[in-house]
Order: structure tokens, then sequence, then C-alpha cells
């Protein structure tokens, strides 16, 4: 792999993460859905492997608590979108 092709493919995962990163997390569908349930500010996950990517990534605290994983989610969308839109022009730029 050349290394313009190397940095192509950075370019594409970095701007699949920021992507990612701007797509809400929809925690009430999640605590309907059982995968998660509020804690006083926190969110206990109840089925980690039914999170979905997009809210994994989005995780900005994590503890323990009687042997619960808590988490936190971002609330900001804007920087996430603004790397997305610049990663995105990058990518195009290139082909």
């Amino acid at each position: 792999m050349s290394s313009s092709d190397e940095t192509s493919a950075i370019k594409e995962t970095l701007s699949e993460i920021a992507r990612q990163l701007t797509i809400p997390v929809d925690c009430d569908k999640l605590v309907a859905d059982g995968v998660l349930a509020r804690r006083r500010g926190w969110f206990e996950v109840l089925q980690p492997n039914l999170l979905p990517e997009h809210a994994s990534r989005q995780v900005i605290g994590v503890k323990t608590s009687k042997g619960r994983m808590l988490i936190r989610f971002s609330r900001s969308h804007r920087r996430a979108e603004a790397l997305h839109k610049k990663l995105s022009e990058l990518s195009t730029e290139d082909r």
C-alpha cells in the first residue's frame, strides 16, 4: 500500500468516526429497549452488546457502582460535524 493510499484510508476512517459522533444518541429508546437504565445522571449499561457503535463512541464517562457499569454521553455534536465536513472535503480532494 502506498503512502497516499494509507493517508486516504486514514482520512476515510477518521471521517467515518466523526460521522458517527454526529449521530445523536437516543437514550430514551435505548432505555425503552432495555439496553440502558437511568441512574442519577448516568446510564447503567444492561446489554453492552446492543449499544450502537455511534453511542459507544460518544461515551465521555465510565464508572462502576456495585458491580454495574455506568456511562455518560457527550452532548456536543458541533465539533464532530465540523470535523466530519472537513475530513469529507479532504477525502474528496484526494480522489
